[in-house]
């Protein structure tokens, strides 16, 4: 097994990993690019596109971001209100993995922030069929946790006809330095199911016997390009 030099990542990394003929990760390269980037156009072009969405056709949020709670949560929110003046609807799925701290950094972030926030709670007792099924089937009690992360804030959008989500991070270039921070990623179904999901999307965790059915995986259900 081989270990990347820098951040100790392992080569089974899930999202995959690359090492170079001096041992340093593929995500640690990318991780390089910080620090030659002219952050402050990027900035500028960041605006331009915050300034195409604000506001239009009378909505009362100009985004969507995806919370948690965590760093990433903070920051990005910060980012959106205090820098750039935007009116944000948050969004959260409960996945049901909650600690008191992360519970309080919520509800921190809401009033910190002043921003209106929705949390979609899956029916526990569903949670746990559908983690004792993932998990029997590909070794993951996970996977409900990132695909309602990445599918509801989708359908809010959807409901709310908000067209801009704000996602706070991106986990494939941060860690494995899939892409380039020159190739403003933009968040995809197709990544979600790849990368995030294993390549299992909601209908393959069905099982009537079990009580999973299709209505109650709708909430991991990706709206359709229509």
């Amino acid at each position: 097994m081989r270990y990347c030099k820098r951040c100790l990542y392992p080569e089974n990394h899930p999202l995959n990993i690359v090492f170079d003929d001096e041992g340093v990760c593929s995500g640690c390269r990318v991780h390089e690019e910080k620090d030659e980037l002219n952050w402050q156009e990027k900035k500028t072009r960041l605006g331009r596109l915050f300034d195409h969405y604000r506001n239009k056709a009378g909505r009362s949020y100009d985004c969507i971001i995806p919370v948690c709670g965590g760093k990433d949560s903070f920051y990005i929110t910060h980012v959106v209100t205090r820098e750039f003046g935007l009116n944000p609807l948050l969004v959260s799925f409960n996945h049901e993995y909650n600690t008191k701290i992360g519970i309080r950094n919520l509800a921190n972030l809401v009033t910190v922030f002043d921003c209106d926030h929705i949390t979609y709670t899956l029916d526990p007792d569903l949670m746990r069929k559908i983690a004792r099924r993932t998990m029997k089937r590909f070794g993951s009690m996970y996977w409900h946790v990132l695909a309602g992360s990445l599918t509801f804030p989708v359908q809010a959008a959807v409901k709310f006809k908000i067209p801009l989500i704000v996602w706070g991070v991106n986990g494939w270039l941060d860690q494995v330095g899939m892409f380039s921070h020159l190739d403003e990623v933009e968040m995809t179904k197709k990544v979600r199911k790849e990368h995030a999901l294993r390549g299992i999307d909601a209908e393959g965790i069905i099982e009537e016997a079990a009580g999973i059915t299709r209505r109650e995986v709708q909430p991991f259900i990706y709206p359709f390009d229509d």
